[in-house]
């Protein structure tokens, strides 16, 4: 009975490690905090021998006091705490005093320069510029690097090539007009009757078209539909409108320059801008 009551307390009484929490017969001391701790890596480290008698730091207080500056230190996990082993301390140790590069946090490029496409006519404006002044001022003027520039310089040719055929296709696109003398020919007709205060409609226009086709070889298979009428009045910048009386002879104005055009083409007034 003696001999149980014996076991209990010396039970009772072990001395725990302050850091792992395991039982340590002939525990040192931490002197930072008095607490009792094993000797050895990883619960405490010591600047002398380990073994007992040796001066140490428990983990606790190394951290607080010894690694305060180390403000990415790794704090060790339960396998490392109870782990006794002196290559996993060493490894474990190397992690805790050097900050390894691949864990940081990738640095991004401050304000990354965004790609800007340029036109021919930018280019060439640019240019321009740049030979009126210089190829530096060109470049902080348009925010454009100078090998950039260069780069336009050494292909002006072609790019002034370019831009004329560009200019070209503009000016040209669309169907082409079957004769200009005879285009030239029915817009002056309608200008002229517009002078006089005549009011001039779609139908006229078309029959007058028909007319004036047969003067002209190049128009044997001309006919004034629809579409010709539109591409006609586009060219010359006439427009349309219902008129608002049927005495009305000058009619007014459309808003916006424009004029509504009615469900019967035969009562709309075709006006003439000059």
């Amino acid at each position: 009975m003696n001999s149980l009551e014996g076991s209990a307390e010396s039970s009772s009484t072990k001395i725990l490690c302050c850091w792992c929490n395991n039982p340590s017969p002939n525990a040192n001391h931490c002197k930072k905090c008095s607490k009792p701790c094993h000797s050895v890596p990883p619960c405490s480290f010591s600047i002398d021998d380990e073994g007992n008698g040796a001066t140490v730091t428990c983990f606790n207080c190394w951290l607080i006091f010894e690694n305060a500056v180390d403000t990415s230190a790794i704090k060790p996990n339960e396998y490392d705490a109870k782990s006794h082993d002196n290559s996993m301390m060493a490894q474990f140790a190397d992690n805790l005093l050097n900050v390894r590069e691949d864990n940081s946090a990738p640095k991004l490029a401050k304000n990354p320069r965004k790609r800007r496409v340029f036109t021919i006519k930018e280019k060439l404006d640019i240019l321009e510029f740049a030979k009126n002044s210089s190829v530096h001022a060109a470049s902080r003027q348009f925010n454009v690097d100078r090998s950039s520039i260069q780069d336009w310089k050494r292909q002006e040719t072609e790019l002034r090539q370019m831009e004329s055929e560009k200019r070209k296709r503009l000016m040209g696109g669309g169907r082409k007009v079957c004769d200009p003398k005879f285009d030239e020919t029915l817009s002056n007709w309608v200008r002229e009757l517009r002078a006089q205060k005549v009011r001039v409609t779609r139908n006229m226009i078309v029959a007058q078209a028909q007319q004036l086709s047969t003067n002209y070889k190049s128009m044997n298979n001309f006919t004034a539909s629809n579409g010709w009428l539109e591409r006609f009045m586009q060219r010359h910048n006439f427009s349309l409108r219902t008129p608002t009386s049927p005495f009305e002879t000058e009619p007014s104005k459309a808003k916006g320059g424009q004029m509504d055009v009615g469900s019967d083409p035969s009562i709309c007034v075709f006006d003439a801008h000059f």
